[in-house]
């Protein structure tokens, strides 16, 4: 279920293009948390890693569910973190760089 998807990617591109606002929100909340902790010395990548991990999540939630919709909403971060408990997403996440579970995390915050 979880692979690789590249940005380039048909999919991805569509997700993309369907959810932009919720991107663009997550991405400016990620670098607002960045920001407040003052640790970063140089421009950090984590804001537009934890942006296109929220795409690649969305797309393995609508192969899990076809009704998923991707929104700021209780019900959907339960059904992202429902991800988790996926057989292989422990594997997933550790080829990833752990991006997919700190994702998640941040989704919550």
């Amino acid at each position: 279920m979880f692979e690789k998807i590249d940005a380039k990617n048909p999919l991805y591109i569509a997700t993309y293009e369907k959810y932009k606002t919720i991107y663009d929100d997550l991405k400016s909340f990620a670098q607002s948390l960045t920001d407040q902790t003052g640790r970063a010395t140089k421009k950090s990548g984590k804001a537009d890693s934890y942006a296109r991990y929220l795409m690649r999540l969305t797309i393995f939630a609508q192969r899990r569910n076809p009704n998923f919709i991707l929104e700021p909403t209780f019900e959907t971060l339960q059904q992202l973190e429902q991800l988790r408990n996926l057989p292989n997403f422990a594997d997933y996440n550790r080829q990833e760089t752990r991006f997919p579970n700190a994702t998640i995390t941040c989704f919550r915050s």
